[in-house]
């Protein structure tokens, strides 16, 4: 299992995990596009916190219109999700299209999957208009139902949704998969930070007018009214003010309604290499259970082999013991080396991700108040690109004042029921929550033994009532510990030994082991450190 080094990703600026995703093989952090930190006053008219898919796409698609936009980015652009995708896109949901039509009604059902087909469509648009050789791909996708589910009903609910000019077509059989499966046409592949580095190369050559980025960059509050937006920036003593400010990004700042109406999952990848002979010419995606496999191929610097990307298991974000993490990559590769006996023995790449899961399915999209200029795009639910670019097509329109016909399906401000009870999704989640944190997390084992290369969280005075502390043990055998409470809620925090990360149970924030920095929210800061190590650590990571 591939991992970087301090050298090539420190205090994890690039990605949001110690496993690299295929896609650093050919797009590798040396070749990424670098942007300054802020490091003065600015006004502007919209700033963008968030360099993922949706940021960047929301930037290119209002710079297109003639809108001023500062994009800011706390690590380095693509740093979270989006750089650690499977880079499919397809105009399924993960769920069942029975199901969405009993959830949102069927006009709904067509705004949401007429906005999906959008997304594949505007993608390639962009990467053919731009010239950004991103490996796009148009391709099948054949989903997999279970045994128990109607494939007749199911393909009957597509149709409807999709209406007569795309009707699903029913398959027989499809390779690697003994369930009961139909197809969908032109669904596509891509690899995600070439085309999202290809756009911000784009609009910094070709719009420097109107379009600024900046990294390391982390907004801490924001302000606003009538007027405006002030937003104040971590750490530093300038600040922006802007007519606009979206939050595009897996967990809006300060905001409880989003924390609480999502769930947070970690999903588990793996790339595989095979004879290009042997390559789907399709993509594979499985609603058959939480399990469900989603399969497609990356290109290879061999032109005679591909990579098997194969996706699939998922867990509420620090809900497991950590022996329990590998057993979902060894479920992957149990698979592939079942449908595809060719394919090398270990795979190249094994990565992690992180899902922000909306109670409905479906994405927040839009002002995150009606009547505010504050904007927000969060709830990806495992479609994060898609939404991505719905999302930039949505904002766009709504700050340059074009109505738009899915503002009110994706609508921000909407409070979703649970899909299991008639309840809100605050209600459904909270017993849960309160459980989980009282939990004794700590780990049994004397630092002494702590092996290398690896955390944990213990007692400061190893009682069950003791201050945590998050302990990390590097290469060397060097120790270093911070208190092991996540900076947001003050859950006690948990190993994640695939990323090497310490993980919040109540929320799913995350912060790198090695410096405490803060990879992913709702926390905005980084863990406080209880060492002089630490210190250290923490200090160089303000620095990067």
């Amino acid at each position: 299992m591939p991992a970087n080094g301090t050298s090539t990703n420190p205090g994890l600026s690039f990605t949001s995990g110690h496993n690299d995703p295929v896609w650093v093989r050919s797009n590798p952090y040396t070749s990424w596009p670098r942007f300054k930190k802020l490091s003065e006053d600015l006004e502007t008219h919209t700033v963008i916190t968030g360099a993922g898919v949706a940021g960047i796409s929301t930037a290119y698609e209002l710079v297109k219109k003639g809108v001023q936009v500062v994009l800011l980015e706390a690590r380095e652009v693509t740093s979270g999700e989006s750089g650690r995708s499977n880079g499919v896109l397809g105009d399924w949901l993960g769920m069942k299209w029975q199901d969405i039509i009993k959830l949102h009604g069927i006009e709904n059902t067509r705004s949401i999957h007429d906005s999906h087909r959008y997304a594949i469509r505007r993608a390639q648009e962009i990467a053919k208009e731009l010239n950004i050789e991103c490996d796009f791909t148009q391709l099948p996708c054949h989903i997999s139902l279970a045994d128990k589910d109607d494939l007749s009903k199911e393909i009957e609910a597509y149709s409807n949704a999709a209406g007569p000019t795309r009707a699903a077509e029913a398959l027989d059989e499809v390779r690697a998969s003994d369930s009961k499966t139909f197809k969908v046409t032109d669904c596509a592949t891509l690899h995600p930070t070439k085309y999202l580095h290809g756009i911000l190369r784009y609009l910094s050559d070709n719009h420097s007018d109107l379009f600024s980025c900046y990294t390391h960059t982390r907004v801490k509050a924001y302000k606003g009214d009538g007027n405006g937006v002030s937003i104040e920036i971590d750490g530093r003593s300038c600040s922006i003010k802007a007519k606009n400010f979206v939050m595009a990004m897996n967990v809006p700042i300060r905001s409880r309604t989003y924390i609480m109406a999502n769930a947070y999952y970690r999903t588990y990848h793996i790339a595989n290499t095979i004879p290009k002979t042997e390559a789907l010419e399709h993509i594979v995606t499985g609603l058959t259970s939480i399990l469900g496999f989603t399969t497609s191929v990356a290109s290879h610097p061999d032109p005679n082999l591909v990579y098997l990307i194969v996706t699939g298991g998922r867990h509420k974000t620090a809900h497991i013991d950590i022996e329990y993490y590998e057993p979902h990559f060894a479920t992957l590769k149990e698979w592939v080396f079942r449908n595809f006996p060719t394919a090398n023995t270990v795979p190249e790449f094994s990565w992690s991700s992180q899902i922000v899961d909306s109670n409905d399915n479906l994405a927040f999209i839009g002002r995150e108040k009606p009547g505010t200029n504050i904007f927000v795009i969060t709830g990806d639910s495992g479609t994060g690109f898609n939404y991505g670019v719905i999302g930039a097509k949505i904002l766009s329109d709504q700050i340059t004042g074009v109505k738009n016909t899915w503002e009110n399906v994706y609508d921000a401000s909407r409070k979703p029921k649970s899909k299991l009870l008639d309840q809100e999704i605050e209600k459904v989640h909270l017993e849960e929550l309160i459980a989980k944190s009282r939990e004794d997390r700590y780990a049994a084992i004397d630092i002494e033994e702590l092996p290398p290369c690896t955390g944990a969280v213990i007692s400061k005075d190893r009682t069950q009532h003791g201050m945590p502390l998050a302990i990390y043990k590097d290469e060397e055998g060097k120790t270093r510990q911070f208190t092991g409470l996540c900076t947001h809620a003050y859950g006690v925090l948990m190993w994640n030994p695939t990323e090497k990360t310490f993980d919040c149970p109540l929320h799913g924030s995350r912060f790198d082991s090695r410096t405490g920095r803060c990879v992913f929210g709702p926390a905005n800061a980084g863990l406080k450190p209880d060492d002089d190590a630490a210190r250290e650590a923490a200090a160089l990571s303000v620095e990067i």
